[in-house]
């Protein structure tokens, strides 16, 4: 069986790898995105593209927080929930006043670390996060 991080190495490597194939449809500005594990996976590739093309990320959207630096120059929006037990508001809220880079969190009320919450479908959840 694969360990995580090699399953994490080859995703990395893979998706780095079509990015690579289609350099020339790449946008000149991006703002990438994931959740949970998939967060940490979206600062390592825009980390990546930034090796070729300096100003090429402009910015990640993290549902709940990647657990790894972001660098500066990117602006984040953080989208969690108010009951997730695994990114308390106080933990995120002190992380991202010592932060350099330009933050700001959406609040889903009583949602967990799915941005799941009881009574609500998954739609009105989706609805409320959307741009």
């Amino acid at each position: 069986a694969c360990s995580t991080s090699k399953r994490k190495e080859k995703f990395k490597s893979h998706h780095m790898t079509s990015l690579k194939t289609h350099w020339k449809y790449a946008p000149n500005s991006l703002f990438l995105g994931g959740r949970s594990m998939g967060a940490r996976s979206a600062v390592a590739v825009c980390k990546r593209i930034c090796d070729r093309q300096k100003d090429a990320v402009q910015g990640v959207l993290s549902e709940p927080w990647p657990a790894c630096t972001v660098p500066n120059v990117w602006s984040v929006l953080f989208v969690s929930g108010t009951a997730d037990n695994m990114c308390e508001q106080n933990l995120l809220q002190s992380i991202m006043h010592v932060m350099k880079s330009t933050s700001a969190v959406h609040w889903v009320k009583d949602a967990n670390h799915g941005l799941t919450v009881r009574g609500r479908t998954e739609e009105s959840v989706l609805e409320e996060v959307s741009c």
